[in-house]
């Protein structure tokens, strides 16, 4: 039963026998981090620090990696701040199979990424998925999964897709496992960007459904945040709406801080573009601190845009400073941007500036269809 370790560990505690409480906290902390309770895995973390070492104290060399991978993932989903490099180095040092220590290389990628650093974690997700690197099929495709992010990241799609198909290939080769959902997310999200929306909403909700069957909050959220996206577009923003809120109320419950934030910023979208400006403002200015200190960068075009969104509807010319300088540079930075700077200058009477904004590609290069039509009706309503 799931419940079992957690009530077991309560029981020893309350008897008081802290020292038998250790393997079925260990055992709790586990399993909420599998099922994706971040939140709930710190806190049973925390509390194994405080037990002390005895009768049910684990020597395991096998039970030790275990723990230290789990205190070291936690906290990069939790932890606002960049994560310790201590943690990783924890996890090397216990590593003592070749399955322990491509795991261990795998999490070091995971934290290159968080803390910015895609090229490098590319590098080492794409070594550890080689064919003569990796020790497991499930390593493997773990180690694409990561690179797949990684190029999605830097705008490479065919690079995406190709280690997509890669993946579903071993993953068709060998028993579904958890990473099934991770792979399938990923298709989804590349879907989404090649602008297939109907196969990208479609598949988005078949995971959403999947997951809410499975019972797991954490992958419903991250499923019901894609479709949502994909209904933005759609124009169905009523239920894109009630999903990204969804997704951070569930971000909140499970601990997800960066799933909080991308919903945040869903959500703050969504706001504008029926009105609320003024209920978009807190949002945003919450988000965007998130956003930095998560580092993730990737998602500040589209924060920055929204600024100048609500200055529009504000009137407030100074609160679109930055938003200008970086659109001045970069005006597809986000692919969005061009449409609403052809709107800002048109409102601010410079109607040649207006004209005069490029069309709009996708940082990867690409015509953005949504995104070209958004420029080309206001392009329209300069003349």
């Amino acid at each position: 039963d799931a419940a079992e370790p957690t009530a077991l560990a309560r029981l020893h505690l309350l008897a008081g026998e802290p020292d038998l409480a250790r393997a079925p906290a260990r055992q709790a902390a586990l399993r909420a981090l599998s099922a994706g309770r971040y939140a709930e895995a710190r806190r049973w973390l925390f509390l194994l620090d405080a037990l002390p070492s005895g009768r049910g104290s684990l020597s395991d060399g096998h039970d030790a990696f275990e723990l230290a991978v789990a205190k070291a993932r936690v906290a990069l989903v939790t932890e606002a701040e960049e994560p310790r490099d201590l943690l990783v180095e924890g996890v090397e040092r216990v590593a003592e199979s070749p399955t322990e220590r491509a795991s261990a290389t795998l999490l070091r990628a995971a934290y290159q990424l968080r803390q910015g650093h895609v090229r490098p974690a590319l590098a080492e997700a794409l070594r550890t998925a080689s064919p003569s690197r990796a020790p497991t099929p499930e390593l493997a495709v773990e180690a694409l999964v990561l690179a797949t992010r990684c190029r999605l990241r830097l705008h490479q799609p065919e690079d995406a897709r190709a280690q997509l198909t890669r993946a579903e290939a071993l993953l068709a080769a060998a028993a579904p496992g958890h990473l099934t959902h991770e792979v399938a997310l990923l298709r989804t999200e590349v879907l989404l960007r090649d602008q297939q929306l109907d196969a990208a909403g479609a598949q988005a909700e078949a995971l959403t459904q999947g997951a809410r069957a499975r019972g797991h909050l954490h992958d419903e959220a991250r499923a019901g945040l894609l479709l949502a996206r994909v209904l933005r577009l759609a124009g169905r923003r009523a239920r894109a709406e009630g999903l990204a809120r969804q997704a951070r109320t569930a971000a909140g419950t499970t601990g997800d801080l960066a799933l909080a934030a991308e919903a945040s910023l869903v959500l703050a979208a969504l706001l504008v573009e029926r009105g609320d400006a003024a209920g978009a403002v807190p949002l945003l200015d919450t988000t965007i601190r998130q956003l930095r200190s998560l580092k993730l960068d990737h998602r500040m075009p589209m924060a920055l845009r929204l600024i100048l969104e609500v200055a529009l509807a504000q009137g407030d010319p100074h609160a679109a400073d930055v938003a200008l300088a970086t659109f001045r540079t970069r005006p597809s930075a986000d692919p969005e941007a061009p449409a609403t700077l052809v709107r800002w200058w048109r409102t601010r009477g410079d109607l040649q500036t207006a004209l005069d904004v490029p069309a709009p590609t996708s940082p990867g290069g690409q015509r953005d269809e949504w995104a070209h039509l958004l420029w080309s009706i206001e392009r329209a309503r300069v003349h």
